[in-house]
């Protein structure tokens, strides 16, 4: 027999068992198998062959199945991410970005938490802005724009997209002005 309950807002199916509890949005784990931290689900033993460092509920441990929203996953090829059935993409290391699977070795999760990026070559590209990657120790994102620091980072801000000295400007309706 099965019940739904709510996971943070979100609807999932669970066996009627007593064992079920919530971790995170879409998804749900069997206590008696699975802790969770930071809203990801961990076995509490190893298990062989299958990553379970990923949101997912554990229905039928012995089939490999879990619960994601309203519907069972083969945990071995799929993966919940907010209630969304994913393939895995980067093996052991995929990760969610809000409802998408990633490979973190070859895409950023922006801070919008929807938002994918691929990677560049340059370590130091590790913030987004719009479409792309830049250096925050360099450049700032202004309205979805790389835009340089002038002077210090402490002593530029923004006006719309453009970047602009705080100490000797100002930004009125959207233009940059001498003070």
């Amino acid at each position: 027999m099965y019940k739904t309950i709510m996971c943070d807002n979100m609807p999932v199916q669970i066996p009627d068992n007593g064992r079920m509890q919530c971790c995170g949005r879409g998804a749900a784990y069997d206590t008696t198998e699975y802790d969770c931290r930071n809203n990801i689900i961990h076995p509490k033993k190893e298990t062989k062959g299958v990553d379970l460092n990923s949101r997912f509920t554990n229905i039928h441990e012995a089939f490999g199945q879990a619960a994601c929203g309203s519907s069972v996953i083969n945990i071995k090829t799929n993966l919940c991410c907010n209630g969304v059935i994913n393939s895995w993409v980067g093996g052991a290391n995929t990760m969610c970005c809000n409802t998408k699977a990633y490979d973190p070795t070859k895409n950023m999760c922006c801070s919008d938490g929807n938002t994918l990026l691929p990677m560049t070559s340059d370590p130091s590209m590790t913030a987004c802005c719009g479409t792309g990657l830049y250096n925050p120790g360099k450049s700032m994102c202004c309205g979805g724009t790389v835009q340089p620091i002038i002077g210090t980072a402490a002593n530029t801000g923004c006006c719309g997209t453009a970047s602009y000295n705080l100490t000797n400007q100002m930004c009125s309706r959207g233009r940059i002005a001498n003070k």
